[in-house]
């Protein structure tokens, strides 16, 4: 009969341990009736000795490794010196000859083993190359020359680190009230009150559009007390039509895709969300090389040995009650790693290939932010982003447009975040509104963005020209096919005023004096641009 063991050879010596080994087993009887050996071990053959372990699950390949890894054993079959080549060779010779007959006499019991002295037991502050030569001594009979030659060489990286000695390591435990380990557990989140949500963000009820503003009195959102909620912006200036979508996604618990054009808003009032409310704020950035672990975790090495679960980005976000997660960007993400948030957004439960099914805490708000409404950009202004799959984008109940601030907001915000004179500000938000209306005409492929007038007032604040700051801030970062059109823009509407914004903002001009009217202005390409209210 075959067995796996077949590959072993039992020698004269190793042959009687291994037998005495399988008579101390307690179904050693059993096996023998079967059999029909009667108790009889000297009709048992090397094979049906391997039959035997295969049969009571002894695991001879082991009893191999540890018998011969004894020295007193080596030693019993023949005497090997180190390099005493031809003792060694004789020693495999002598465990090669196997006969089929067993003896009627006793096992032979292997010498006895002297006890480790315990204060050796450890390796730290040893010599590396004397564990070296100890760790190999009872190998060194079964190496080739070439072997024994690289063996030390392989494992010195592994003495050495065992050799070296103890290393302090400071890890600072957080303790709750009961004296319990909480570094781990999920951050403490109260909810306060339940509010309205026009009163929850400080605003009145006539703030919202006449569509809105029942649901702007009528949804209620949890306030919270979390510590390290978001720091609020005072000067965010909120569209009120987006915040109500906003809160009645939350107060049902249905998930929401915000969308619209770079600048408008998105990412900063998802997180003045949270801020306002007192809750924590989770932001998970996609793009192109985003990879599922960091999205939900992977096994990683345990410091010491073995390995231990990480959670990503979403599974830690998950199990934080109230959290409201922001998920960044999502066209970028390719297709198949998109594919694992679907179940978190449907069931909101992740399951984890440790078994692990982590439900999402009370009051998880998910919000997903991209300058598309999930079917892709038709305008070339959005690079890599794509049409998202169906099954992910129904699994998003509120589609949540931000747009441009109305320019009465948009001047207020752009003052009280630069702290420019209103005056200047609504120079800079005319032009920005002008480029905008020629984006919708087709003559240009983006208007002006929030963003690109703050870094042009700052710039004015901090003391630059406006006609230079401009230039930095608007022209330079244009897209080349854009810049054309927006010195003409500015040729008719702005370079004349460029002087009033530096006179404004350096007190030099009443802002309440009356605007000189613009005279026409040369383009960078030297042509006259005449004087007229057309839209270009």
């Amino acid at each position: 009969m075959t067995t796996k063991f077949d590959h072993i050879k039992l020698g004269r010596a190793f042959r009687p341990h291994v037998l005495s080994e399988l008579k101390a087993l307690p179904q050693w009887p059993t096996y023998m009736a079967m059999k029909g050996f009667n108790g009889r071990s000297s009709a048992i053959t090397g094979n049906d000795i391997r039959e035997a372990c295969e049969h009571m699950g002894f695991d001879l390949n082991a009893a191999f490794v540890t018998f011969f890894s004894n020295p007193s054993n080596v030693a019993a079959i023949v005497p090997v010196g180190r390099g005493e080549a031809k003792d060694a060779i004789a020693a495999e010779r002598v465990n090669d000859e196997e006969s089929d007959q067993m003896d009627n006499e006793k096992p032979v019991t292997p010498p006895p083993v002297e006890a480790p002295d315990n204060e050796n037991e450890g390796f730290e502050g040893r010599d590396a190359e004397t564990l070296i030569a100890e760790a190999l001594a009872p190998a060194s009979a079964h190496m080739t020359p070439h072997l024994a030659q690289m063996m030390p060489g392989l494992i010195r990286p592994f003495v050495e680190a065992a050799t070296k000695g103890p290393r302090t390591v400071i890890k600072t435990i957080t303790l709750n009230l009961d004296g319990v380990d909480a570094s781990n557990a999920a951050p403490s989140v109260n909810v306060l009150r339940k509010s309205a949500l026009f009163k929850a963000f400080g605003m009145n009820k006539s703030d919202a559009p006449a569509a809105y503003r029942y649901a702007f009195e009528n949804v209620f959102v949890n306030v919270c007390d979390y510590a390290d909620a978001p720091a609020i912006d005072p000067a965010y200036v909120w569209n009120v039509e987006a915040l109500t979508q906003l809160g009645a996604a939350d107060m049902t618990g249905m998930n929401a895709w915000a969308f619209g054009h770079a600048g408008t808003g998105k990412t900063e009032g998802v997180r003045q969300y949270a801020a306002r409310l007192g809750r924590p704020f989770v932001r998970i950035p996609i793009d192109r090389t985003t990879e599922p672990q960091e999205i939900i975790g992977q096994e990683m090495p345990r410091q010491g040995a073995g390995m231990e679960w990480r959670d990503g980005k979403l599974t830690r976000a998950f199990r934080i009650p109230h959290c409201v997660i922001l998920i960044d960007e999502p066209t970028l993400l390719r297709s198949g790693s998109l594919a694992v948030f679907q179940t978190a957004l449907d069931t909101r439960e992740i399951h984890l290939p440790t078994g692990e099914v982590v439900k999402a805490a009370d009051g998880v708000f998910i919000v997903a932010c991209d300058n598309t409404a999930g079917c892709g950009d038709d305008s070339g202004r959005y690079v890599d982003t794509a049409a998202v799959n169906v099954a992910f984008m129904d699994r998003f109940a509120f589609r949540v447009e931000f747009s441009f601030l109305p320019a009465s907001s948009e001047i207020a915000m752009l003052a009280n975040h630069t702290g420019i004179r209103t005056e200047c500000a609504r120079l800079m938000v005319d032009y920005a509104s002008l480029t905008r209306s020629n984006a919708d005409a087709g003559k240009l492929t983006m208007g002006l963005t929030p963003r690109r007038l703050l870094c042009w007032a700052k710039a004015v604040k901090a003391g630059i020209s406006s006609a230079k700051a401009f230039q930095s801030c608007i022209v330079a970062g244009a897209a080349p096919e854009d810049r054309e059109t927006i010195l003409m823009l500015e040729a008719q509407s702005l370079r004349s005023q460029h002087a009033t914004i530096d006179g404004i903002a350096r007190g030099a001009i009443d802002p309440n004096a009356p605007d000189a009217p613009a005279q026409g202005a040369v383009s960078a390409a030297g042509l006259k641009f005449p004087d007229d209210n057309d839209t270009l």
